[in-house]
């Protein structure tokens, strides 16, 4: 069955004119297809992959079966200042389809053209930011990072569309389980619109959180399996060294999806201040604050569900929000676990962890290509024959040569990490940290050269590129193995949020 066959039903649009408004035109005339995601197609239950009909679902052409073309209305906190309205300023969601996993999908077209939300703006998406989302968020699935998937990627061949300079319009097809943001929840709780907020809040129970129906307090319930989840994708963005840049609750997902990809940027040196949207002056959704950031956030959902708490709700939704740290911490260390190959939990494991990241924020390193590095040489075995330049044993000689990746390591930590993993299998501990490091991730300069292709008409290599980063933790074909290393020294790229 082809995407544009899937049968699409509309229960979002069914809530009525205050929560979206139906949308009549959208696509993108005269478009080509540059690249698709056949397993994203799968996850839909898509079993003829038709390029033409994703390119017709994606110009406008072809609307699928049953959908009912709406854009959503939202309000949010924009780096701390709560803006009233919101929206989907140049989405278009489609509708949902039924999974073959008995799940659903939201289908949404992302660039299709201006909505009552676009706030002036023409609704458009540019090449060069959709090329961006549509490879990072198949390969945060890949990375195993709750994300928003990319169906399928479309441009126009001639130029049109001006940001900071005159580009290509593009239109990517974008799914997520569900597309409801904290920030639904802030429009009708700031304007004080509680049977509104009610409703969407008996939504987003049925098709999010099933289970808070049955639950003593279902208000209660639905916000802690948020902060959870919320939890759960900030450790895991942490854990992967990616900064999102966009932190504000109108890009945060109700299912701890990582959402709306701008400015975003994987590490390369690693710093705990790293900042890569350049109107980010003040540094509130650094690196090393996403999570302080991610439980502000939580905070300002609770408030939005506070009309809707019984007696007593305040102070609950304080202590749920409270368990975000712990939620946080406990998934983010067992990730890190992993990273190190420690096979199970010992006091002491966050002062290892955390010594290793200060030495790679003070010495400037390469945070995946160190932490692959250090898995490939436990791996090898040879880690286990190091022996340091202390007592009788000299690295190189009697001892073992560190790889280069390692060698500003210090030997103090090499050796408390050689203690801490002492009598662990090799083979069997190496094999857990190259399933959990990463050879390839879609580092800045890597997708700034998928873009200059794109520019240049190589779908190809960009199709080359997904298929790549579908499988990051498998080693590398010899023609992708030069976008694994860090970028060349003094290598920069300025993102905004048009990225």
């Amino acid at each position: 069955m082809k995407l544009s066959q899937l049968p699409h039903r509309h229960s979002y649009a069914d809530l009525g004119e205050a929560f979206c408004t139906a949308i009549s035109v959208y696509g993108l005339p005269e478009g080509r297809l540059l690249c698709h995601s056949p397993d994203a197609l799968k996850a839909l239950g898509v079993d003829d992959v038709d390029q033409q009909d994703l390119l017709d679902i994606c110009t406008g052409d072809v609307r699928p079966a049953g959908a009912a073309p709406v854009a959503g209305v939202y309000a949010g906190h924009q780096f701390g200042v709560y803006v009233p309205q919101l929206g989907d300023g140049r989405a278009v969601l489609l509708g949902e389809v039924a999974a073959p996993d008995g799940g659903l999908w939201d289908v949404q077209l992302k660039g299709a053209g201006q909505t009552p939300f676009s706030r002036g703006s023409d609704g458009r998406a540019v090449l060069r930011s959709s090329v961006r989302e549509f490879l990072i968020s198949e390969a945060m699935d890949a990375l195993g990072i709750p994300s928003t998937r990319a169906v399928a990627l479309a441009a126009m061949d001639q130029r049109g569309v001006m940001r900071e300079r005159i580009e290509r319009a593009a239109v990517i097809v974008r799914t997520s389980r569900s597309l409801l943001r904290f920030g639904h929840f802030e429009y009708f709780a700031w304007g004080r619109r509680h049977d509104e907020l009610r409703t969407l809040f008996d939504y987003a129970v049925q098709r999010c959180y099933p289970d808070c129906a049955d639950a003593a307090d279902p208000v209660m319930q639905l916000l802690a399996n948020a902060v959870v989840r919320t939890a759960d994708m900030a450790a895991r963005w942490q854990a992967a060294g990616f900064v999102h840049g966009v932190m504000n609750t109108d890009n945060m997902s109700l299912l701890g999806e990582t959402i709306d990809y701008g400015p975003y940027a994987f590490l390369d040196r690693f710093d705990w201040n790293a900042v890569f949207n350049h109107t980010d002056r003040e540094r509130r959704y650094a690196y090393g604050v996403q999570p302080r950031i991610a439980q502000w956030n939580c905070a300002c959902l609770a408030e939005a569900l506070l009309p809707l708490a019984g007696a007593g709700g305040k102070r609950s939704a304080t202590d749920i929000v409270k368990s975000f740290q712990s939620a946080y911490t406990e998934i983010y260390l067992e990730l890190m676990r992993r990273r190190l190959g420690l096979a199970e939990e010992r006091e002491g494991d966050w002062k290892l962890i955390k010594s290793l990241l200060d030495v790679l924020h003070e010495g400037g390193l390469d945070y995946h290509h160190t932490l692959r590095a250090l898995a490939e040489w436990v791996a090898s075995g040879e880690a286990g024959r190091w022996s340091g330049a202390d007592g009788s044993s000299t690295p190189g000689v009697s001892g073992r040569a560190l790889p280069d990746a390692l060698a500003q390591l210090p030997e103090g930590w090499l050796r408390d990490y050689r203690d801490r993993s002492g009598g662990q299998d090799a083979g069997e501990q190496g094999g857990v940290m190259l399933d959990a490091n990463p050879a390839l991730v879609l580092r800045t300069w890597v997708a700034q050269e998928a873009i200059d292709r794109a520019e240049a008409g190589d779908t190809a290599w960009l199709a080359e590129l997904l298929t790549a980063l579908r499988r990051p933790f498998a080693a590398p074909s010899d023609a992708m193995l030069p976008y694994t290393q860090p970028p060349a020294p003094g290598y920069s790229c300025e993102l905004s949020c048009s990225s």
